[in-house]
């Protein structure tokens, strides 16, 4: 059985985020197979009033090589009706719906409900259980995947998630490809551009959020056996929490003069500056499931320090493409971050990635996707 025509329903450009670059990318991708696909998207996304961060858009042009259709308001149970409609129209073999909040699955449910006598839906699970727990999210969660033929998970870690919903949905655990973001450029030219002197430099990259322990990484700077050394800290992505308990903390702790704080959304265009200035990337995680920002890493070869939940340790084999340590263990994380400099391990933990990065690519997820969906 071929697969000739897939539609997928989420986010695309010009929304922002990890969720819309991944489709994006995955669209991109059935279209290099020969597979015709479109993403069905939002005309809003968030109310304004339930969006933490500046913006919902990107702030420059994209050229993108597929169709996006903006129909889906989320907060509209009209245009849910004319979402199932123009599905039904463009007839895919399968429909693949992104899921990462239990509030986009209110409108995204509602639309499978309406199709799925006549096209199969896959759900593309990101997480199961959100982050920020917010009351009606269970009953929404299991009214969500009722409306499913099966789930694409990205690890192991939601599969557990899942479990706690239903045993019995058919599942695939696939993995979270890497994202491209162009080439490494020269660190002088990166400092150059980021307008930070030349050091020794640790990544902490994306939304700032509590759960991602940003807290923790601040905390690990203030230990004696950081003060004692010439590394620091690039702090890259907009807050989604609050800021100023952040600079308070910062100042507080005196650690000022070795944080270079960058607090907007970052463009894609820049994106490859930070990595390019930074040794090695840390995500001091409260919980994950996978995340975007390991697969960034990968891209760019560069090792990481990660806490131990969800896939983490799974994306990061502690002493091979760097180090695990024990969540909220600032102290351990400070003594992770000096070994880092330490017997070669940068060199090291970055051959290990560059051989390990052939793993995670969009045509293989793209391929594992289809021969799922034949065997449903």
């Amino acid at each position: 059985m071929d697969i000739k025509r897939v539609l997928i329903v989420g986010p695309a450009y010009p929304f922002r985020g990890g969720i819309a670059e991944f489709n994006n990318n995955l669209c991109s991708t059935y279209l290099r197979l020969g597979i015709d696909c479109q993403v069905l998207s939002f005309s809003v996304q968030y109310p304004g009033i339930l969006f933490p961060g500046s913006s919902q858009f990107e702030n420059q042009q994209r050229v993108i090589d597929f169709q996006v259709n903006r129909v889906i308001n989320s907060v509209n149970p009209f245009t849910w009706s004319k979402a199932a409609r123009y599905i039904k129209k463009f007839s895919p073999d399968y429909v693949l719906v992104a899921y990462w909040i239990p509030f986009i699955g209110i409108s995204t449910g509602f639309v499978m409900k309406k199709i799925k006598k006549q096209i199969p839906t896959l759900v593309l699970a990101h997480n199961i259980q959100p982050h920020d727990a917010k009351p009606f999210d269970r009953q929404i969660t299991r009214f969500f995947l009722k409306q499913a033929k099966g789930v694409v998970l990205l690890s192991k870690a939601v599969e557990k998630e899942l479990d706690m919903f239903n045993r019995s949905l058919p599942r695939m655990i696939g993995f979270h490809p890497i994202y491209d973001f162009g080439e490494k450029v020269d660190r002088q030219e990166a400092f150059n551009l980021l307008g930070i002197e030349p050091s020794k430099y640790v990544l902490f990259f994306g939304l700032i959020k509590k759960y991602k322990g940003l807290d923790v990484l601040l905390r690990a700077f203030a230990t004696e056996i950081l003060r004692n050394t010439d590394i620091k800290l690039i702090v890259a992505g907009e807050f989604y929490d609050n800021k100023k308990q952040y600079l308070n903390m910062i100042k507080e702790l005196g650690i000022s003069d070795r944080v270079k704080l960058f607090d907007y959304f970052i463009p894609t265009w820049q994106v490859r500056y930070f990595f390019s200035a930074a040794d090695a990337v840390v995500l001091p995680y409260r919980s994950a499931t996978q995340s975007g920002v390991t697969q960034v890493a990968y891209h760019f070869e560069l090792p990481m320090i990660v806490s131990d939940v969800g896939a983490l340790p799974d994306l990061v084999p502690d002493g091979k493409a760097g180090f695990v340590f024990k969540s909220e263990d600032y102290e351990q994380l400070a003594h992770k971050i000096v070994q880092l400099y330490e017997d070669n391990n940068l060199q090291r933990f970055s051959r290990f990635i560059s051989e390990r990065k052939r793993e995670f690519s969009w045509e293989k997820l793209v391929e594992q996707i289809n021969e799922f969906y034949k065997q449903l």
